[in-house]
């Protein structure tokens, strides 16, 4: 009995150890084996792109083109995924189900009522009472149209007494006001003066307010966690860019632009900044026409342990995690 539960507790005891076994094997390769990725692009009359992606051997794969439209395929293996192509033709094969769809139907009706149908196949009894139904709703609208003319000329004239009533109030105001001139000057000043004040309240509110952000940004710059906290961010982003950079690199690119101090400008910063990529990129300027046109190609890959990696550090960083409270008693 014993032995046989020593046997029971070893099989389950080889499985956990397979299966965590199994675990590590597999984060080890998603967190080390490198996304590779290949894109060739091309300028000439159009614009003309190809991008490939694949993981682990070409196990897992995606292609993307561009000519005139966006097509790609995603596969895992040799089964497929994602594929435009197949989106659309699906697409199209609903489009042309929809318009058998109709015309059946009309043709159905048509056969129903033969002597009815005219060499179009088109339902001559149905035609004949639409026309009818749109008589009478033509004859309703018109009899609508008048009563709406009666309703608004005793509208205007309602209008008009209204008018001349209250035109007759106003006078009688006015005459009321020029018995009291003083009252309304009184008023008219209050007025003005209520305006002035709230205009000036809000710009000195205003202009308290950005000073007080500029004291306080002032402060957060001049503060050596925060600063500690920048250059983290900074050195872990240069860290993850060098790692996903291109690690080959070919163009040619033909530039032509109208004018030719402007071409002259483009030759002489890439002059200086010649030496760091003098076999990769290559310019020819065109003084004579107006053109871009260009070959390009480049290669790399991405791990995601880098950038894992750097994720981690920037989020146990004390500095940052003391910025981040700075921020979050701003909000608050």
């Amino acid at each position: 009995m014993l032995s046989l539960l020593l046997t029971i507790l070893k099989i389950i005891g080889t499985l956990l150890l397979i299966l965590i076994l199994t675990i590590i094997v597999l984060l080890v390769i998603i967190l080390f084996v490198p996304i590779r990725y290949e894109i060739r692009s091309t300028k000439k009359n159009n614009i003309i792109a190809f991008a490939k992606i694949h993981w682990l051997l070409h196990i897992v794969r995606a292609e993307v083109t561009y000519h005139d439209s966006l097509q790609y395929t995603v596969k895992v293996f040799w089964f497929r995924l994602f594929d435009s192509s197949d989106e659309t033709s699906a697409k199209n094969n609903k489009n042309q189900k929809k318009k058998s769809k109709r015309d059946s139907k009309q043709n159905r009706k048509a056969s129903k009522n033969p002597k009815n149908a005219d060499k179009n196949g088109y339902n001559i009894k149905r035609i004949n009472s639409v026309n009818a139904e749109i008589n009478t709703d033509i004859n309703e609208n018109t009899k609508k149209d008048l009563k709406n003319k009666n309703i608004s000329s005793n509208k205007t004239s309602k209008e008009k007494t209204d008018h001349i009533e209250s035109n007759q109030e106003e006078r009688n105001a006015n005459k009321a006001g020029i018995r009291n001139p003083f009252l309304k000057l009184k008023q008219k000043c209050s007025d003005v003066i209520y305006k002035i004040r709230y205009t000036f309240k809000s710009i000195c509110d205003k202009i308290k307010k950005v000073t007080e952000d500029a004291a306080y940004w002032k402060r957060m710059t001049e503060d050596p966690k925060c600063k500690a906290a920048l250059k983290e961010a900074w050195k872990q982003l240069i860290h993850v860019l060098k790692s996903i950079r291109p690690r080959k690199l070919q163009a040619e690119i033909v530039l032509g632009t109208q004018d030719p101090a402007t071409l002259g400008n483009i030759m002489a910063w890439y002059g200086m900044f010649y030496p760091l990529y003098s076999y990769h990129i290559q310019l020819y300027p065109e003084f004579d026409r107006v053109i871009f046109e260009y070959d390009a190609y480049l290669k790399g890959r991405i791990r995601i342990f880098t950038i894992l990696f750097a994720g981690v550090r920037l989020y146990f960083n004390k500095d940052i995690k003391y910025v981040i409270a700075l921020f979050n008693r701003e909000e608050k």
